[in-house]
């Protein structure tokens, strides 16, 4: 996806106020074509820093690992979505579903958590699947790749987040998936596309901050 304006969205503030009512109704019912990523970037910049902001106060995690957090958070939405909840088909605005039932903005399976999150709000509220991923993934990178000590075995922080995309994609027996020599083709072009997309956010997130005043 040709994202035009990619590097001053990326390069936005890291942190955002609580996007108003009518931000949000417009959120929730915009598939934006290619002449409107320009307008629409900004808007979805300002939910996603809400919403790492929101999931980091209600469910703290320690501070060496926030960072690191949001990089993972801003690359897991652009692959899965390019930061998009709905698409166009037809005349109709549809929310993003997968052949495996996962849907929205940050692809969501609704058979793995029906009965933990409202399955209409992932599909249709943005900002509804954007914080039930935000959790997920916190839950994930807490509960799987800390918990295992996924950085101290390889050396690595940035580790974490690529064996916790890894098990979001795929489920807690992926985690170390990432660096097993016998990981099929396919997954390993999924975690490796993952992987260039972190390292973009996270190149582009430091380089403001040695760079701008904000």
């Amino acid at each position: 996806h040709s994202f035009i304006n990619f590097w001053n969205w990326l390069l936005a503030s890291a942190h955002a106020e609580k996007p108003d009512r009518t931000l949000m109704k417009k959120l929730n019912r915009w598939a934006p074509t290619n002449e409107e990523i320009p307008i629409y970037l900004p808007m979805v910049r300002k939910l996603l820093h809400h919403t790492i902001d929101d999931v980091l106060t209600k469910k703290p995690l320690a501070k060496r690992f926030h960072l690191l957090y949001r990089w993972l958070f801003l690359a897991t939405a652009w692959q899965e979505t390019c930061w998009r909840q709905f698409v166009r088909q037809g005349k109709k605005i549809k929310p993003i579903k997968s052949g495996t039932g996962s849907v929205g903005i940050m692809q969501i399976n609704q058979n793995v958590w029906r009965g933990i999150y409202d399955i209409k709000g992932l599909q249709r509220n943005i900002a509804y699947n954007a914080a039930a991923g935000g959790e997920i993934l916190r839950h994930y990178l807490v509960d799987y790749a800390i918990r295992t000590d996924e950085h101290s075995k390889t050396g690595k922080i940035d580790n974490l987040a690529r064996a916790t995309y890894a098990v979001y994609n795929g489920g807690p027996r992926h985690l170390r998936r990432y660096r097993q020599a016998e990981t099929s083709a396919s997954l390993k072009k999924i975690d490796n596309s993952f992987w260039n997309k972190y390292k973009t956010i996270k190149k582009g997130m430091n380089w403001r901050s040695r760079n701008v005043t904000v």
